[in-house]
């Protein structure tokens, strides 16, 4: 990411306080690109700076708060069971081992990559 997250955390909440009364639809899309801000603002806590464990804390309790204050409900049960999906996270504890799970696979799939352009040379 640039850096930017913040900036870009900021303007979601702005737009979504105008829009939230007048545009319901567009007000739930704007809540689905805040919240995932917040989960990559935490991911990258986790993954580049271990030791940022609270302030990644605080991005997943700002992401419970959002989640929280939905204006439009989703319907969990069957679009988390179109992808394959059977439990919602709802602990920091289990967001940890998922992003650390997630950081072993990204880092197989880069050996694997380095691997393969090491003997197409």
């Amino acid at each position: 990411m640039s850096g930017n997250e913040e900036k870009a955390v900021q303007l979601l909440k702005k737009k979504l306080d105008h829009i939230q009364e007048i545009k319901p639809l567009e007000a739930y899309e704007m809540e689905m690109l805040l919240v995932e801000m917040l989960i990559y603002k935490a991911i990258i806590c986790m993954a580049l700076e271990p030791f940022k464990i609270e302030e990644a804390q605080e991005y997943w309790k700002d992401f419970i708060e959002l989640r929280a204050n939905f204006s439009v409900e989703p319907v969990f049960r069957e679009s988390m069971e179109e992808i394959g999906i059977y439990e919602i996270i709802t602990n920091f504890q289990d967001f940890q081992m998922v992003v650390k799970m997630l950081l072993v696979d990204i880092n197989k799939e880069h050996q694997k990559r380095l691997k393969s352009n090491w003997f197409a040379i």
